[in-house]
């Protein structure tokens, strides 16, 4: 059996069909030079249906604004490696220059709002962490109706309701 060598980040998303779109979208933003570098590198890459998933004017915004674009990019990429078993709950700090937030969930870990897949890729300049979803600088998700309602656990008492007999 004969050992390959291990490629670099951007010839690895290559060989891979779900990054079609992320790659498209290292080259127009020009970081395809940066992720053929040395390293070491992490980076948080959305599958295809991720950008699918994203809204029509966000996504062709995006394709419109290569600084923009960039700068979202740039967000999901990290420049030291953080395999798997370094994920822990905490924060990150990015290429872009502001950190992501990983949590640690039953079912494995997050970046922000997306699910980071279980397997991991190693690269010659660092390792490539799957998720589900286009993480933005900034973006914070809303709060749902169901967490601003009282519960025994807001630490706020209800006021018991009269009941009316009929």
């Amino acid at each position: 059996m004969r050992n390959t060598p291990l490629l670099n980040i951007v010839d690895t998303l290559q060989l891979q069909p779900r990054f079609f779109t992320l790659v498209g979208a290292l080259r127009g933003a020009g970081l395809e030079v940066l992720l053929r570098s040395a390293g070491p590198f992490t980076l948080f890459a959305p599958v295809d249906s991720a950008f699918t998933a994203l809204e029509p004017e966000l996504r062709d915004g995006l394709a419109r604004d290569f600084n923009r674009m960039r700068a979202v990019l740039e967000y999901h990429l990290l420049r030291n490696t953080l395999l798997a078993s370094d994920l822990r709950h905490g924060l990150a700090k990015t290429v872009e220059g502001t950190a992501l937030r990983i949590g640690a969930t039953d079912d494995g870990f997050t970046v922000d709002h997306a699910n980071v897949e279980r397997t991991q890729i190693h690269c010659r300049n660092g390792v490539i962490h799957a998720i589900d979803a286009v993480i933005m600088p900034g973006y914070r998700p809303p709060v749902v109706a169901a967490a601003l309602e009282e519960s025994a656990w807001s630490g706020r008492r209800r006021t018991p309701q009269k009941r009316v007999l009929v």
